[in-house]
């Protein structure tokens, strides 16, 4: 029966690391970056961002936006990669911030208005010329 239970535990531990090994070595990668052609603009997909939903001064619901950025090119990639936590922490204040003065006749998300606030956070985090648009897609 010892002998069984040092089995079970081998193989669990053998199993586990097999599939750590798999996750990092064989798995397809899934860094969050979808690139063009040459010329073309590459595109980072960020992790989604949930933001809050504010109606007359009291908070409904959380909504969720799947944030692209459009970078000027892949010299930018890293920069956006090493810089992501800073600007992830910028989008959520934005967003809030967004959320407090969304006027109370407004029903819905004004996507315009937010497209234009996280584009200028990624350039003040990130610098002028590395990102060239904020593509914003809301789930709910």
């Amino acid at each position: 029966m010892k002998k069984v239970l040092i089995l079970v535990g081998v193989l669990a531990l053998l199993g586990g690391g097999g599939f750590v090994a798999w996750l990092t070595l064989i798995a397809p990668s899934s860094a969050p970056v979808v690139t063009a052609d040459a010329g073309q603009p590459i595109y980072y997909e960020m992790e989604p961002i949930t933001a809050p939903f504010v109606r007359d001064g009291a908070f409904t619901r959380f909504v969720t936006l799947i944030l692209d950025l459009e970078l000027s090119g892949s010299r930018d990639l890293q920069h956006v990669r090493d810089f992501t936590p800073r600007l992830r922490d910028a989008f959520a204040t934005d967003l809030l911030d967004l959320a407090m003065i969304r006027p109370p006749e407004e029903r819905l998300l004004n996507i315009a208005r937010v497209k234009a606030r996280l584009l200028a956070s990624a350039k003040r985090v990130l610098g002028e010329d590395a990102v060239r648009d904020v593509l914003v897609q809301v789930t709910h």
